[in-house]
């Protein structure tokens, strides 16, 4: 009993903390891109917190198409915003937002692993009220948490046309069983129970079930040497199992650890920064503002986040290839 509320203690310091951004990384803004434009549109979260949420885009966009992205566990949406900006380039809005507990929403931390999804299904009816984009055709593109979202969205939304995941986990309890194997597994009822109780809703929701005869069309893209959300758990489970009735396609791509959509410098370089950050971390290197800001000044931020063309334009034939 005392090892497993240790367990869960340690479980909810990493979960349940509220995720503002890296001081030790760079983040782009949108008057880092000439000509792209942002509007605020915030919205009300499951427990009335403010979500906010911008679109981006350039001129003149498209309006029979409305691409929301997801963002992944961390940063919030300013992390993505070299994804944001290609997206909006090639003629689209693109509506994102910070989850609960991230950068500029309300939220005392994240709640767990399902809020994603939970923050996904509001940010959707906020847009279907707001009425702007009432006529447009919705895809939603999400990465590792949002990668989730993306994989789920249509079990709760089956207007969405089609849903990119990029690196998605299949399911919350998929997920604890990944980080829980070995002697761990003991303790996954537990964490599980502490998932459902904060997102009842949404923590039993899981691709395997939520995607048979759904209308619709997925992309699912993941690297074969994820670390983080691992191919044997998530990919290939869903690839050597499909669900009956499900319009889906797989993309395994290699050596792109959990970032398939960025180009294999991109990766190499992000992971070589990684490492030199937790070095550094564990060595008590950035003590002052001097320090961090010396280690954030001293990588080319543009080629850590540099994307993959071919990545991306299967991502685009695979939208406009609409039925």
């Amino acid at each position: 009993m005392i090892f497993e509320k240790a367990i869960l203690n340690v479980y909810k310091s990493n979960i349940r903390i509220r995720q503002d951004g890296n001081p030790l990384l760079h983040y782009y803004s949108a008057s880092d891109f000439p000509g792209l434009q942002r509007t605020p549109f915030d919205f009300e979260g499951n427990a009335g917190q403010k979500l906010q949420g911008y679109y981006y885009y350039y001129s003149s966009p498209r309006k029979d198409r409305l691409i929301i992205f997801d963002h992944g566990m961390g940063n919030g949406h300013v992390a993505y915003l070299r994804e944001i900006e290609l997206i909006a380039r090639r003629g689209y809005t693109v509506f994102t937002y910070d989850h609960t507990g991230c950068r500029e929403s309300e939220g005392e931390n994240i709640v767990g692993f399902a809020q994603s999804l939970c923050d996904l299904d509001y940010a959707i009816n906020a847009l279907h009220s707001a009425k702007e984009y009432g006529d447009a055709k919705y895809t939603v593109i999400g990465h590792s948490w949002g990668g989730f979202a993306a994989l789920n969205i249509s079990a709760l939304h089956p207007e969405i046309e089609s849903c990119i995941s990029l690196s998605g986990f299949i399911g919350v309890e998929r997920m604890i069983e990944q980080f829980f194997s070995g002697i761990l597994r003991f303790y996954r009822p537990s964490v599980m129970r502490l998932e459902h109780e904060s997102n009842p809703m949404y923590s039993l929701i899981d691709a395997r079930k939520s995607l048979k005869n759904s209308k619709s069309r997925i992309l699912y893209i993941a690297s074969d040497n994820d670390p983080t959300v691992k191919t044997a758990y998530h990919f290939d489970t869903l690839k050597n199992y499909p669900p009956e009735g499900a319009d889906i396609e797989f993309c395994l791509v290699h050596g792109k650890l959990h970032n398939p959509n960025y180009s294999a410098s991109a990766v190499s370089e992000l992971d070589k920064m990684s490492k030199a950050m937790t070095e550094g971390m564990k060595k008590k290197a950035f003590e002052t503002t001097e320090a961090v800001d010396a280690f954030r000044n001293s990588w080319d931020w543009e080629k850590i986040t540099e994307q993959d063309e071919e990545i991306w334009n299967k991502i685009f034939d695979f939208i406009e290839g609409d039925r």
